[in-house]
């Protein structure tokens, strides 16, 4: 599903006559909105007469008018896991967003690139990366820490079959030297 940022520049505006409606798009006010069309969309009036719309994958984001700038948009987020050897490591790393988990990472697994732009809400956000030995049935492969699984955050693009990682936000890695489980906390700002 696509996600929509609808940006309200609110410029000098007349007052609106006490008897006139307000819409709210999302919970959030958005009269004086135009140019847009909304697709899959539920619209209520409420008991003030104000229109109430619900339209998932769309956003409202409030602006001034400063100079006339076209407002910023939101980048892309990606989950992106790396290795120099496919299982040596013998770690699976577990991604948690704000306390809710969102993706495993096994280092038996090819490489993992997720798009998680949909999973970061704007502001402070908590990345907990959670890495547990497994080992299962065999014996350790490697102890050297050469040997690494990878998990890193990051904002950057994606086109003809690649991402492209332009900030890294979070990196984490796991090596084949260590034996115990363990946690890293990363602390990153979503605008």
């Amino acid at each position: 599903m696509r996600f929509f940022v609808l940006t309200l520049s609110f410029l000098l505006l007349p007052s609106a006559p006490a008897h006139a409606l307000e819409v709210y798009l999302n919970g959030v006010r958005a009269t004086g909105l135009k140019n847009q069309t909304l697709q899959n969309c539920t619209v209520s009036f409420d008991e003030n007469g104000n229109i109430r719309i619900v339209a998932k994958g769309y956003a409202v984001k409030k602006v001034g008018n400063e100079g006339g700038a076209p407002a910023a948009t939101r980048g892309k987020y990606f989950l992106v896991s790396t290795f120099n050897r496919l299982g040596y490591a013998q770690y699976d790393v577990d991604l948690y967003i704000n306390g809710r988990w969102a993706r495993k990472v096994r280092s038996t697994e090819n490489q993992v690139i997720m798009e998680i732009s949909k999973l970061l809400p704007s502001g402070r956000v908590t990345l907990l990366f959670a890495a547990t030995k497994n080992l299962g049935d065999k014996p350790r492969l490697s102890t050297s820490a050469s040997d690494y699984l990878q998990v890193i955050v990051g904002e950057g693009t994606a086109g003809g079959g690649t991402v492209n990682i332009t900030r890294t936000l979070a990196d984490f890695r796991a090596t084949a030297e260590r034996t115990s489980n363990f946690n890293q906390e990363s602390i990153i700002q979503i605008p």
